[in-house]
């Protein structure tokens, strides 16, 4: 039987809507389990931790969608995800090497894009 994605997102909207976070990141959790590869739910998730106050695991997720982003080649949406982390724990040292690389990495793709349309 596959997840029903619209209803455990509704169910997990109304949790948070009634402030009941920690039911919400249940819900959410459900779609991460059903598809590893869901992104936006593991986003989401890092966000509800956000709300909680517990920035580690918050970052921890973000960190997580990072990485799956620039693991794909989305650049944009990597070194968003990460500046969103930098915010949260400045410390982590880890976070400004993949910032450096990642902006390398797309500065080159571009070049090598422009390179193509002469």
């Amino acid at each position: 039987m596959s997840l029903d994605r619209n209803a455990v997102i509704s169910a997990a909207e109304r949790l948070v809507a009634q402030r009941r976070i920690r039911d919400a990141i249940a819900e959410y959790q459900k779609l991460v389990w059903d598809n590893p590869r869901d992104v936006s739910a593991l986003n989401r998730i890092g966000d509800l931790h956000f709300r909680l106050g517990d920035l580690s695991e918050a970052a921890d997720l973000f960190t997580e969608v990072a990485e799956f982003y620039a693991r794909e080649g989305v650049f944009i949406k990597a070194i968003s995800i990460y500046k969103k982390i930098n915010k949260l724990d400045p410390a982590r040292l880890g976070v400004y090497e993949a910032l450096g690389d990642l902006t390398r990495s797309r500065d080159c793709f571009r070049k090598q894009r422009l390179s193509y349309e002469f």
